[in-house]
């Protein structure tokens, strides 16, 4: 639900996406649009000790009093959005029936940050908790040896410069977008320390310009 502020103010059913319970808002941004998640048609019977596949969520949108379905990773069953920056682009987890992955959407797109890591990175990216209008990602994710790290995604472009990582030779006016993931040959350096762990990324949608980001594990 929204509670509108000023004095004719009162609550608002955001509705849900077909089922009546697992209904959550967790942020608004400040044009209003909120992101959480909702149930899906025949979660009712749902219970903590139930397979995931008979409690079906979805992440949601929900703007101009509508909710939209940001749906799932290819293959997953649950998905939660966390946050959402002033430019509509969110971030969350979407989780297959073991385990889950962090995700961007935007554009009507939602995509695992995962597939924007540069092959042979040893930190797989579990949850993206943040985004702020900057670009820049928070999350948390976890180490070939098990131990999870927190992380921060900074775009490597025009509004961070000079970052260590980046490889800014991708930052192109003129890409066309294709709103899927673009190759990169850029790689990883090789026995990085956890605590010194630099990944490239590169964004998707349709952005007239391609973008790539250092993350770097935190702690």
């Amino acid at each position: 639900m929204l509670w509108p502020k000023g004095p004719n103010g009162g609550v608002i059913d955001l509705g849900n996406l077909g089922g009546t319970i697992l209904n959550i808002a967790f942020y608004i941004n400040n044009r209003g649009q909120i992101v959480g998640q909702s149930a899906l048609p025949g979660s009712a019977n749902c219970t903590p000790n139930s397979p995931p596949q008979d409690c079906p969520f979805h992440a949601f949108l929900w703007q101009n009093g509508a909710m939209i379905d940001m749906g799932v990773l290819p293959g997953d069953i649950q998905s939660w959005a966390n946050n959402i920056n002033s430019k509509g682009q969110a971030v969350g987890t979407s989780f297959p029936a073991t385990g889950a992955r962090a995700f961007i959407w935007q554009n009507g797109v939602m995509t695992d940050l995962n597939t924007l890591i540069s092959p042979g990175s040893p930190l797989y990216l579990l949850e993206a908790f943040g985004i702020n209008d900057r670009g820049e990602i928070a999350g948390f994710g976890q180490l070939s040896n098990g131990e999870h790290r927190g992380y921060l995604l900074t775009p490597c472009d025009e509004n961070h410069p000079n970052l260590e990582g980046c490889d800014y030779s991708l930052v192109d006016g003129n890409a066309t977008a294709t709103g899927s993931a673009m190759p990169t040959t850029t790689t990883v350096k090789p026995q990085l320390s956890p605590g010194a762990i630099r990944q490239l990324m590169q964004s998707v949608g349709s952005t007239p310009w391609r973008r790539r980001f250092g993350a770097q594990p935190q702690g």
